[in-house]
């Protein structure tokens, strides 16, 4: 035998250890039930087996493998985030750097292996305020000194559509809203919520004013650092300025945004206006052909006609509310 030939023995269980990718999830409920081929026309279309079935064609557990991933995406960022800000062990003034000797350091630029202490709140917090000043005084005695910077804060709106809150920051917003405000909106479904986020469905006004709710429950920095209802204000203050041309062709989206935007001022105590957007959504109901007898006729399935029941209901508890504040 040449010796220039070798063999290499690799164990059997190498690769055993290696989990296989989760797929997504490509056919839709009704096909996968089935168990037949999903075939659309287009990513947006209904399939052929629910265009001859004549039913809703939903992707419920591709909208739970989005939600899921972006919920574990979420966490490991917020976790290193936070590994990231934790303090190390040991002195303030022992950095684990190592810097060569004679080389100066500007102890103010040093952005990264720098021991920093915990941030102390040394003003109350007001939701209102926006304060420039930092949140923990700094008395230097020398250029050695330790230097607590706070992380800069991410933006609100997306810097590729200003009409629209961030996408990194939305997904934390639907989360908290269908966790605390579901029950007070059922017309919106949280499925539906999702799909039309991740496939860019989900409306500028409607996303602004689910916005508008869920910062009061969204405990990150750059509503907390901001003032809640500051952050809360400029959401609002964004839908108004998309209603006008939405309500040239309204949907049933606009609707829905208009109910949550009403209430949302009702949040600020601002009944002036909760009363004008108020009635604004009683009047375009009834203009879309809201009524008992009409909701049955308008749905073209069962789930279609849960939401235009739950709209209907919570159209005729906005206007009691309205006729209510109306008289005082």
């Amino acid at each position: 035998m040449p010796e220039d030939i070798r063999f290499v023995l690799e164990a059997p269980h190498v690769n055993r250890t290696q989990k296989k990718r989760p797929r997504l999830v490509t056919s839709c409920d009704n096909c996968r039930l089935k168990k037949i081929k999903c075939i659309q026309s287009s990513p947006e279309s209904v399939c052929e087996a629910c265009a001859t079935a004549s039913v809703s064609c939903r992707f419920r557990d591709r909208e739970r493998y989005y939600a899921e991933r972006s919920r574990i995406a979420a966490a490991q960022a917020l976790a290193a985030k936070n590994a990231a800000d934790k303090p190390r062990k040991g002195s303030p003034r022992a950095p684990d750097t190592t810097i060569s000797q004679g080389q100066y350091v500007d102890s103010t630029a040093v952005q990264a292996g720098v021991t920093r202490s915990p941030l102390r709140r040394a003003i109350p917090y007001h939701p209102y305020r926006v304060s420039s000043m930092p949140l923990e005084p700094c008395f230097r005695s020398s250029p050695e000194s330790d230097v607590s910077t706070p992380p800069p804060l991410g933006p609100l709106f997306d810097p590729n559509d200003l009409t629209r809150p961030h996408s990194e920051i939305m997904m934390t917003f639907i989360q908290v809203f269908f966790d605390n405000r579901n029950t007070d909106f059922p017309f919106l479904a949280y499925d539906e919520t999702i799909r039309q986020f991740f496939t860019r469905g989900l409306t500028a006004l409607l996303a602004n004013c689910i916005a508008a709710h869920a910062v009061h429950y969204a405990d990150m920095p750059e509503v907390t650092k901001r003032g809640i209802m500051h952050v809360s204000d400029l959401y609002c203050d964004r839908a108004k300025g998309l209603l006008a041309s939405e309500l040239e062709a309204p949907t049933l989206d606009t609707l829905h945004a208009l109910i949550l935007l009403a209430w949302a001022e009702s949040n600020r105590n601002r009944s002036t206006e909760f009363c004008a957007y108020g009635q604004t959504a009683t009047e375009l109901a009834a203009k879309m052909g809201f009524s008992d007898q009409a909701i049955a006729q308008m749905a073209t399935d069962e789930y279609e006609r849960t939401i235009l029941q739950a709209t209907w209901s919570c159209v005729a508890i906005l206007d009691n509310a309205v006729r209510h504040v109306s008289l005082f």
